[in-house]
């Protein structure tokens, strides 16, 4: 990489560290899959809902696959929405498969 994308990248992974990873506080005891998925949540849907289902999943990851997925079925009730129920829903379907592209 020349050294603008190496900066630019350092910046971005500072500035998502920051904003997302930072405040959801999440356990060490979680696994890395489960932790990686709440901070996916919480880029996508927001700290708030992140947190939530965080505090009802209690590090189970398919319960908070269930709680996301229940979560974009009541946001989609709105008819501007509907349009973005089957990509939001593949995403947490697909997150496994995903996440063992990156390691």
């Amino acid at each position: 990489f020349p050294s603008h994308d190496k900066d630019s990248y350092k910046q971005t992974e500072a500035y998502y560290k920051a904003k997302y990873w930072q405040p959801l506080k999440l356990k060490d005891t979680y696994s890395k899959e489960y932790q990686a998925f709440i901070f996916d949540t919480a880029v996508n849907k927001g700290i708030h809902v992140a947190k939530k289902i965080d505090r009802q999943a209690k590090g189970d990851l398919e319960k908070a696959k269930t709680l996301r997925i229940a979560h974009i079925r009541k946001w989609c009730k709105c008819k501007e929405n509907k349009k973005y129920q089957i990509g939001l829903i593949k995403r947490v379907r697909s997150f496994n498969a995903r996440l063992r592209h990156y390691k």
